[in-house]
């Protein structure tokens, strides 16, 4: 049984799911400047795209996925994306669930369904902190709408 997605309001959007306007927070919390579902790409035969977030400065797509089942087409279309990415843009990364405590690094470093290396990838290494991470995902775990 798939559990239906609840439109959110948030900073003037409104998100498809309250997981997408977590991120937003996430986002928020850290600097970050996003865009939401601004520009759809025609992928051929996979059929059209529409990535969830836009990061402007950092040049990087953002897909929100409640699961990352191999299966789903949202999933093979944001790699697709990732790997023909148009102009300028460096990629499409895939960020999931919120549902996680705070991180600790141990040798290998957090994972957050990759959420930590990605933010180490759009933030500048100077704004960078395992705290400032942590902040952010408690911020936007707590988000209520």
């Amino acid at each position: 049984m798939e559990i239906k997605s609840i439109q959110t309001q948030y900073n003037g959007y409104l998100f498809r799911s309250r997981l997408e306007a977590r991120w937003a927070v996430f986002f928020d919390e850290l600097g970050i400047k996003y865009e939401y579902e601004t520009e759809g790409y025609d992928l051929g035969e996979l059929g059209w795209y529409l990535p969830d977030f836009y990061l402007p400065e950092e040049k990087w797509f953002v897909e929100v996925k409640g699961s990352l089942n191999e299966d789903n087409s949202g999933i093979e279309k944001a790699r697709y994306l990732d790997n023909h990415c148009p102009g300028e843009t460096n990629g499409c990364l895939i960020f999931s669930d919120l549902e996680y405590a705070e991180f600790e690094c141990d040798d290998d470093g957090p994972d957050f369904n990759g959420a930590y290396v990605h933010a180490q990838i759009i933030m500048p290494t100077s704004m960078f902190s395992l705290h400032r991470f942590n902040k952010a995902i408690t911020k936007a775990r707590q988000a209520r709408f």
